[in-house]
Order: C-alpha cells, then sequence, then structure tokens
C-alpha cells in the first residue's frame, strides 16, 4: 500500500516536470522512481503536494530582482539614526536644488506640523478630505517592501503640494520625503518594530 502510494506520487511530481530529465524519462520503471526517491528523499517532503515541491524547488530560479530594483533611491538617515530609502518616480530625488534651497523645499501651502494619522500597514486610499487639506496628501498605501528590497516596509504618497515631509511612526522616529514636483509618487522604505505612521508635519 505504502509503496504504491509512493509510485502515485512520483508519477504526479513528474506530471509537472520539475525534477531532473533522468527522473521522468519515459523508459523509467517504477522502480526506477522508487530508487530516485529513496536517494533523493531530502528533496521531497510527504506534507507537501507535488505542485508545491516543485514550486519550493524552482522558486531559487524564478525569482529574481528587477535590474533597477535599486535605480533612483536616496539613501537617509531617521531621526533615530537608522538608515531609509526615498524614491520619486517621475525625477531624480537625489538631485537637489542648487544655492539657497539646496537642503529645503519650499512648500507652496502653509506649513503643518504633527497631523494624527493611523495608516497601518496593508491600508491604502485618499486620507479624509481634512488631512488631505492640510498635508496636500491625496492618496497613500502603506505595504510591506518587495521581496527583494533590503527594507521591510514601503510608503507611497502622491500628494498635490510640494513639502519637506516627515513621518513618524509609532516608535516615535521620523522619515523624511522631501517632494519637490508634484507628478507622479513618491516612496519610502524603512524597517521599524512599530512600523504604523501616527503622524505627518510638513515644511
Amino acid at each position: 500500500m505504502q509503496d504504491s502510494r509512493i509510485e502515485n506520487v512520483l508519477l504526479n511530481i513528474s506530471r509537472t516536470s520539475c525534477l531532473p530529465h533522468s527522473w521522468t524519462h519515459p523508459s523509467n520503471t517504477k522502480a526506477d522512481y522508487r530508487s530516485n526517491l529513496f536517494k533523493h528523499s531530502h528533496l521531497i517532503r510527504p506534507s507537501l503536494s507535488a505542485r508545491t515541491i516543485c514550486q519550493h524547488t524552482n522558486m531559487s530560479d524564478q525569482k529574481q530582482a528587477p535590474a533597477d530594483a535599486n535605480v533612483g533611491w536616496e539613501g537617509l538617515k531617521s531621526d533615530k539614526g537608522k538608515e531609509y530609502r526615498v524614491k520619486a518616480s517621475d525625477y531624480d530625488i537625489a538631485a537637489k536644488p542648487a544655492g539657497e534651497e539646496a537642503n529645503s523645499v519650499a512648500a507652496s501651502g502653509p506649513e503643518f506640523s504633527n497631523v494624527t494619522v493611523d495608516w497601518t500597514v496593508g491600508s491604502s486610499g485618499a486620507p479624509s478630505p481634512d488631512i488631505q487639506n492640510k498635508t496636500g496628501i491625496t492618496w497613500y498605501k502603506l505595504e510591506n517592501a518587495e521581496w527583494y528590497s533590503p527594507f521591510q516596509y514601503k510608503l507611497t504618497i502622491n500628494c498635490n503640494d510640494t513639502y519637506d515631509y516627515h513621518f513618524v511612526d509609532q516608535e516615535g522616529d521620523s522619515y523624511q520625503l522631501d517632494v519637490r514636483q508634484t507628478a507622479g509618487s513618491h516612496s519610502l522604505e524603512y524597517r521599524s518594530s512599530a512600523p504604523t505612521i501616527v503622524s505627518i508635519s510638513g515644511y
């Protein structure tokens, strides 16, 4: 009974073509399948389905970071000295203005401080009209960063005003994001043990 079940598992796995060619060659007998199973049993976990085994085996081949994964990002440090990075979709965020505005962004709206929000990981959408009016942020998304990112979380915003934004998480750490153009989106990737964004300031 057990041999028969093992043979069926091997036959199901072979149909998915995820194993070496020598395992699944049409000339193989059931005895060949059994031999391969026991020789290479470390590749097969009984609790996994044939499809899951193939996905697990081929994961390293399928997942490759995009060639431009690190292009356009500017590395910065938070108020608590932790590394994070920022990016603008439509311009080079690292190319700072020259002259007197080299280290600042001119807000076209009034400055604001400590506007309370509750942006949890997995949340997104348009903030309330009151928050939009105060901050100029018309849409946000807070999510887990892509698997190839060196950071844990990614905050993306769209806005209709230019500000030097400061986002504060539940750790009390602050991350600066300079928005100099309103076109496109702006992103911030960071690490935190309490990533919920709880307040925003703009200068």
